[in-house]
């Protein structure tokens, strides 16, 4: 199976286009009349890896719960955990634009 660009993925409002941590271009933002859809647009695609990382999290975290059918305190440690991780990558795709900084 084909693998994708490791994360994580920056936007560059500049230039439009996300790359990974190499610089390597992973997408480039073609023009659109409404500059809030680009951003936000851009957005959602830098957050893929987390997003896909996020996911897998949670698909386990599933599995043990279906598993485990019982909930213990290491258990709702396991549910904050990634209900936050979840909130922290949606709060990145649909909060305010970002603006990078030059390394």
């Amino acid at each position: 199976m084909a693998m994708w660009t490791p994360g994580p993925w920056h936007y560059d409002p500049t230039t439009r286009t996300v790359t990974g941590p190499d610089g390597t271009r992973v997408a480039l933002i073609l023009t659109e009349v409404d500059p809030e859809i680009v951003e936000a647009n851009s957005r959602l695609i830098a957050e893929t890896p987390a997003l896909f990382e996020v996911l897998g999290e949670a698909q386990e975290l599933g599995a043990f719960l279906l598993a485990e059918r019982r909930w213990s305190l290491q258990t709702e440690e396991l549910v904050r955990i990634n209900v936050e991780r979840v909130n922290a990558v949606m709060a990145t795709m649909t909060g305010p634009p970002r603006r990078e900084t030059a390394m």
